[in-house]
């Protein structure tokens, strides 16, 4: 029970302290170099 309180408490205050992120430019930069290693596998 303790463990559950510590953990509890320990998650919450990861989450009020970390700031929402705007996740689409990872997603295209991913997209994109993911596009790119497979139009050079051909050339290497």
């Amino acid at each position: 029970m303790l463990r559950t309180r510590l953990y509890s408490r320990a998650f919450h205050r990861i989450r009020a302290s970390s700031q929402p992120m705007e996740i689409q430019p990872i997603l295209n930069t991913i997209k994109d170099l993911t596009e790119r290693s497979q139009s050079i596998r051909g050339y290497l």
